[in-house]
């Protein structure tokens, strides 16, 4: 492996990272210096170089891609970045110029076709599907973590499949996977960001009804965010059992996880699913939509369970099952720990990434 590989990363969601997309980033950047890469990062915040501050403080991670249309070629050539990856689609920047002096790479979860099919209330953002466009023709290569990315790039697209590469997530699942402690009967546990993409609006239709056939079922929802209102009125109704947490440090949210009897994973589009694979490495059986993103990560009845978007009769069902016959949730839970750390495994992962770096 040279050491003189220069690698830029170039985002808005870094460090403190907004959701899954920047805490990738920042362990991508991490791994590569590890691995003897010179890594720098050019971000609003917390990067080696920081640029537009103003973007992420107001949270428009739009106008940080305006910003970078003046100053990235600059960077790029004072830094002697060789390569630059770039995140692409919702969350991610707008590459409008291609750099002449290195080669780019689109990190991509999922794309504004599919939040725009998939997601209710989601079609004005076709306004953004030119950009998109031209941002994926910049780059020279385009990583992805999900099958159902891939296929989109490809056939929605026209992205070159052999531009399109498909990678293992880099992930620390150390942590979840030696979490210890004993299920506390009842305990449902949602991690999410409080927006429409999450499922947050169909969650807070459905647990009233889960309250009323599992009188003793409790529901906690880790995070914070548009729609957190939706939560906060359950959380005022005593009865329902609901409570509602920002935010919580690593060490405690991995409790919070390894304890619960069941995750709930509503979301209507995921990139990857990161908390879905969190909760798997930690052991808890997992209740997800039957959605691009999560079915490149569950088999149903194997290692999850995956049920139709926004279903209320078969979200019912299954967490009413689930709830009074817990030995089916051990045993695939049991499952999923194992796949997580056979398909995830950080060594394996690493030389992926290295090995598609190289070849660019």
């Amino acid at each position: 492996m040279r050491s003189s590989r220069k690698i830029g990363i170039v985002s808005w969601d870094f460090d403190p990272p907004k959701g899954g997309l920047g805490r990738t980033l920042i362990h991508m950047a991490e791994v590569l210096r590890k691995q003897g890469y010179d890594v720098r990062t050019l971000t609003p915040s917390g990067g080696t170089d920081v640029i537009g501050g103003w973007t992420k403080r107001g949270g428009f991670h739009l106008a940080f891609s305006a910003v970078l249309f003046f100053c990235l070629h600059r960077w790029i050539r004072h830094t002697k970045r060789e390569i630059v990856c770039f995140p692409c689609g919702p969350g991610g920047v707008w590459l409008l110029k291609k750099p002449k002096a290195c080669t780019t790479v689109a990190i991509v979860y999922h794309t504004y076709t599919q939040q725009i099919r998939l997601v209710p209330g989601q079609w004005w953002k076709r306004a953004f599907l030119p950009l998109e466009r031209i941002s994926l023709r910049k780059a020279d290569a385009i990583f992805c973590y999900a099958t159902d990315t891939r296929d989109v790039l490809v056939h929605a697209y026209g992205c070159k499949p052999d531009c399109v590469h498909l990678l293992p997530q880099l992930l620390d699942l150390h942590p979840w996977l030696v979490a210890q402690g004993e299920k506390e009967p009842g305990l449902c546990v949602c991690v999410a960001r409080m927006e429409q993409r999450k499922g947050i609006r169909f969650l807070a239709v459905l647990w009233p009804h889960v309250k009323k056939l599992c009188p003793s079922a409790k529901l906690i929802v880790v995070g914070e965010g548009i729609q957190e209102g939706r939560i906060d009125r359950l959380v005022a109704q005593e009865h329902l059992s609901v409570q509602r947490i920002p935010s919580l440090p690593l060490r405690d949210l991995i409790a919070l996880v390894r304890r619960a009897e069941l995750v709930l994973c509503p979301s209507y589009l995921e990139g990857f699913g990161l908390t879905a694979l969190e909760a798997m490495a930690a052991g808890t059986p997992l209740l997800a939509s039957g959605t691009d993103g999560l079915r490149s990560l569950i088999r149903h009845g194997e290692t999850g369970f995956l049920l139709p978007v926004a279903d209320l009769p078969a979200w019912l069902h299954a967490v009413q099952e689930l709830l009074s016959h817990p030995e089916e949730g051990t045993r695939v839970a049991a499952a999923a720990r194992t796949e997580v750390q056979r398909r995830f495994a950080a060594e394996a992962s690493i030389r992926a990434l290295q090995e598609l770096l190289e070849a660019l």
